[in-house]
């Protein structure tokens, strides 16, 4: 069974939100988001990718990754590995509104330079 989470950052005033499918608790995304996304930009980079199904210490895409022929240690991407559609990072203007929508087991907000549990 599936452990939803949000990941979100802010960006110039806005927080900016994706979607975690698989282990969102804090041993497990917790865990990755701080060990391997510590910083603005890794955070960001992040984000950018939009939702993500399975999030692991990278978001690059080896030759030949995709959700059916996944490569181990790389994340799995709605958008960009499984070709699905409105799969962007969805844009609030504040932690308040983005907890009002996001209705999952976890929320995770990276602000002043370190994860948060919400």
């Amino acid at each position: 069974m599936s452990t939803n989470a949000s990941i979100s950052v802010v960006i110039n005033d806005k927080v900016h939100t994706i979607y975690n499918h698989w282990d969102g608790y804090p041993k497990g995304v917790g865990n990755v988001l701080n060990e391997h996304y510590n910083t603005e930009e890794r955070a960001k980079e992040l984000i950018s990718l939009g939702d993500v199904s399975s999030l692991t210490e990278s978001v690059e895409k080896p030759e030949g990754h995709s959700f059916n022929t996944p490569s181990n240690g790389y994340s799995i991407f709605y958008g960009r590995d499984r070709n699905e559609k409105d799969t962007d990072a969805r844009v609030y203007s504040s932690v308040k509104e983005m907890l009002s929508y996001e209705e999952d087991e976890f929320n995770y907000l990276f602000v002043n330079g370190e994860w948060k549990l919400l």
